[in-house]
């Protein structure tokens, strides 16, 4: 098994899409995102994976560039519901940090 850990740039997420079902069966890589960025990009890595029947870990608890404003870790956390009720597809990881 190999758990890459990549965030939701744009590109690292093109590449998870492209990827998606090249992953093994039984899906021998499983990658770990972060999100960083609004939910939009998100949103098409999760219609990738479902319907190449695969899944990835995402962190439930972003914190890093533009999520580590407030106000759009609120916003991408009431977009991405949804997404983590599939958990098919998105499972939720919780990253640990000195303040949990």
């Amino acid at each position: 098994m190999y758990f890459p850990y990549l965030f939701d740039k744009q590109s690292e997420l093109l590449a998870l899409r492209e990827l998606a079902g090249k992953l093994g069966s039984p899906q021998m890589i499983i990658p770990l995102v972060e999100p960083v960025t609004k939910v939009a990009g998100l949103r098409r890595f999760h219609a990738a994976f479902k319907q190449a029947g695969n899944f990835a870990y995402v962190v439930e608890n972003p914190n890093l560039l533009d999520l580590a404003i407030p106000a759009a870790l609120s916003e991408w956390q009431s977009g991405s519901a949804p997404l983590f009720a599939d958990s098919d597809v998105f499972r939720p990881v919780f990253k640990e940090q000195s303040s949990t």
